[in-house]
């Protein structure tokens, strides 16, 4: 990179996904803080619209998705089947990662917290890990607290 190696390359392999995609995939948390450094671009994403949270969340490493938020990666990004790193999470069975992604603010600062969008998000990822046998993210997921919370951060965001 200090040679001047493009951290936005596109490779062959995950649809031709970036580099940062390929590192948040295979977990290299090191890797991936490195080529942030040197201006990879963090919400870039592979043909199919997977982002580099995208693809951490679905392969269960909660260390980068943490990083990844903690630098500003958009939690509410969904790929061109529609779906957010949250159900990405609940495909594969990760609660740890769910239970984390639930916890962010779903906007940038200033702009009002969709809830909507969040509350959708979460069906979609029960949906989603029920689909797949993943009985233990609803039971490891707080869900009737978060859509407690949810519910109750829209209707006092709509001033009812």
């Amino acid at each position: 990179m200090l040679g001047g190696a493009n951290v936005n390359y596109r490779t062959e392999v995950l649809n031709n996904g970036p580099v940062l995609c390929v590192q948040s995939h295979l977990g290299h948390q090191e890797m991936a803080g490195l080529l942030l450094e040197f201006g990879a671009t963090l919400d870039v994403v592979s043909e199919n619209g997977m982002s580099p949270l995208c693809f951490a969340s679905a392969a269960g490493h909660l260390g980068l998705v943490s990083l990844l938020c903690k630098r500003g990666a958009k939690v509410d990004h969904v790929d061109k089947s529609g779906q957010c790193a949250l159900v990405q999470a609940a495909l594969r069975g990760h609660p740890d990662i769910i239970q984390y992604l639930l916890e962010l603010e779903w906007t940038p600062e200033g702009q009002q917290q969709n809830c909507s969008l969040k509350n959708k998000a979460l069906q979609q990822a029960l949906i989603a890990a029920s689909s797949m046998g993943h009985t233990q993210v609803s039971q490891e997921t707080p869900v009737e607290s978060q859509m407690a919370h949810v519910t109750t951060t829209q209707f006092t965001a709509q001033g009812l």
